[in-house]
C-alpha cells in the first residue's frame, strides 16, 4: 500500500513557554456526526502512571479557522473552550477524563463493559446554550454551526484569560497571522493541532512544542499510541443517528477496507482497519489500544488473535510498508526481522502479542519437540504453512524445514520476571535424550519419504 503523500507532520519544540510536564493529552473525541449527544471527551494521562495534581491546569480549545474561507463566525486565535481542572487529580491508574454528559461511555469492545474504573472523571457540560466541542455558536433553527476544520488543543498552567479572548491579534483584526502573540499562561504542558488537507486556517501547537498534523481525512478521534509512542488519528461513525449510543467508538466503525481506512499514525503510515477486525477504538477512561497490527501487535490478518496464520501472511507480504506487518517496530518494509520478532519475541513488554518461541515449534506451545515433528511429517511435501512445518515461508515443507526443526530440537521457553519468555537451551538430560532419540528416528523416517 502506498503511503499517503498529502500529510505533513511537524514535531518541533522551541520557545520558553513550553514545559514537558507530568500531565499530557492522551485521547480526544472531538467532532462526532451528532454533536449534541454528549459523546465528546478529553482524556489526560500522568507520565508517572499514578496520581498527579491538576491544580491550575486548564484545557483550552483555540479556534484555527480562517474567516476568509468559512461561512461562520471564525476568528483564529479565539479561545472557544476553557476547562479549569483545579481541585482534580489523575486517578490511581494515571488517567483523568472529562466528558460532556453524565452518560458513562463504553471503553471496551466487549458488550456491556463500561468504564472508567480508577480514572478520575469530570462530567461537565461546558457549553450551556450551545452545541458541543468542535462546534461554534448556538444552534440556529436546528442548524448546527459547524466548526471542525482547524482545531487546536492546549494543556496549560495558570490560565488567566477567558472564553472569547483573541490570542492572535496581529495583522488584520479578527484574521490573525498564525502566531499567538497573547499567551495568558505560565507554561504549555502539551499541545495538539489537527486539520484536513484543503482546510484553511492556522495551527498553533508546533510553536509551543506540540504536534501539528495534516491528514487526508477529517479525524475526530486523536489517540496516543502506547506502542508506537506517537499520535494515531482515526474517523468513527459508531452510533451515528443514535443519540443514546455510548460506545465503543471504532475506527471507521469497522466499515473501512484495506487501502482506505481513514486512520493513520502521525508519521504518515496508514492504519488498516477492516470490516471484520474492529480493533481500533476509543477508550475513554481506560488505557489506549495500539493501532499496530490490529488488536494485537502480531495480528497481521487482523482477526483478533495471533496464530500460525499470521506468520504465513507476514511471509507473503515481505516488502510491504503496511503498519500491521511492522512487528519488529523498525519502521521498515516487512521482512525477516518481523517474522523473527513474531516467532522469537523481543525485549519489549509485549508477551501477549508475540510467541517467544523458536523456529520448529509448529504448534506454538513454547517448545520444539517430537509433537512438532509429527505435524511436520503430515505436512511434508505440501504447501502446508507454518502449521504444517513451513518454517521458512517458501510454500513447501521439505528437507530445509526438517533441518530447521533439528537445529532447534530441545528448545523450551520459560517465563521471566518481566512476563516475557526466554530460551532454556538445556532441559534435563533425560528429557533431552528422549527428544533427540525420538527426533532422530522420525527424521530418518521422513528422509525416506
Amino acid at each position: 500500500m502506498q503511503r499517503v503523500l498529502a500529510l505533513i507532520v511537524v514535531l518541533h519544540a522551541f520557545g520558553t513557554s513550553f514545559a514537558l510536564g507530568a500531565i499530557r493529552i492522551n485521547e480526544i473525541y472531538y467532532a462526532p456526526e451528532d454533536p449534541a449527544d454528549g459523546r465528546e471527551f478529553i482524556e489526560l494521562r500522568s507520565t508517572t502512571g499514578g496520581v498527579e495534581s491538576l491544580d491550575n491546569i486548564w484545557i483550552l480549545e483555540i479556534d484555527g479557522d480562517h474567516p476568509n474561507y468559512t461561512l461562520y463566525d471564525d476568528n483564529p486565535g479565539r479561545v472557544l473552550t476553557a476547562i479549569n481542572l483545579s481541585g482534580y487529580s489523575t486517578g490511581t491508574n494515571g488517567l483523568f477524563l472529562w466528558r460532556d454528559s453524565n452518560t458513562t461511555l463504553d471503553n471496551s469492545p466487549d458488550s456491556g463493559v463500561q468504564g472508567p474504573g480508577d480514572t478520575t472523571v469530570l462530567s461537565l457540560d461546558v457549553f450551556p446554550g450551545r452545541v458541543d466541542i468542535g462546534y461554534e455558536g448556538d444552534e440556529d433553527g436546528g442548524t448546527k454551526i459547524h466548526e471542525d476544520d482547524v482545531v487546536n488543543f492546549f494543556l496549560v498552567q495558570n490560565f488567566t484569560g477567558s472564553v472569547g479572548d483573541d490570542l492572535d491579534t496581529e495583522a488584520t483584526p479578527e484574521k490573525g497571522d498564525g502566531t499567538l502573540n497573547v499567551t495568558p499562561w505560565t507554561a504549555v504542558l502539551d499541545a495538539l493541532s489537527v486539520h484536513e488537507v484543503g482546510d484553511h486556517g492556522y495551527q498553533y501547537a508546533e510553536s509551543f512544542g506540540g504536534v501539528n498534523f495534516i491528514g487526508t481525512f477529517g479525524a475526530d478521534i486523536f489517540s496516543w499510541d502506547p506502542v508506537e509512542n506517537m499520535w494515531a488519528f482515526f474517523d468513527s461513525s459508531s452510533g451515528d443517528g443514535d443519540p443514546g449510543y455510548v460506545g465503543p467508538f471504532y475506527g471507521n466503525d469497522g466499515s473501512g477496507f484495506f487501502g482506505s481506512s481513514d486512520a493513520m499514525f502521525q508519521d504518515g503510515r496508514e492504519i488498516n482497519t477492516a470490516a471484520d477486525s474492529e480493533f481500533l477504538y476509543a477508550t475513554p477512561g481506560a488505557e489506549n489500544v495500539s493501532g499496530v497490527g490490529g488488536l494485537y501487535r502480531g495480528d497481521t490478518d487482523q482477526d483478533g488473535d495471533v496464530d500460525a496464520e499470521d506468520i504465513d501472511l507476514l511471509y507473503d507480504h515481505f516488502g510491504s510498508n503496511e503498519s500491521r506487518f511492522d512487528v519488529a517496530l523498525n519502521f521498515g518494509l516487512a521482512g525477516q526481522a518481523d517474522v523473527d520478532a513474531l516467532v522469537q519475541g523481543d525485549n519489549g513488554n509485549h508477551a501477549s502479542d508475540l510467541f517467544f518461541t523458536e523456529y520448529g515449534d509448529i504448534n506454538l506451545d513454547g517448545d520444539v519437540d517430537a509433537l512438532d515433528y509429527l505435524a511436520l511429517e503430515r505436512g511434508f511435501g505440501a504447501d502446508s504453512g507454518w502449521a504444517g512445518g513451513d518454517f521458512n515461508g517458501d510454500h513447501i515443507v521439505d528437507e530445509d524445514d526438517v533441518a530447521i526443526w533439528e537445529d532447534n530440537l530441545g528448545f523450551v521457553a520459560a517465563a521471566t520476571s518481566s512476563g516475557t519468555a526466554s530460551a532454556v537451551p538445556e532441559p534435563s538430560s533425560f528429557i533431552l535424550g528422549c527428544c533427540v532419540l525420538v527426533g532422530l528416528l522420525l527424521t530418518t523416517k521422513c528422509r525416506n519419504i
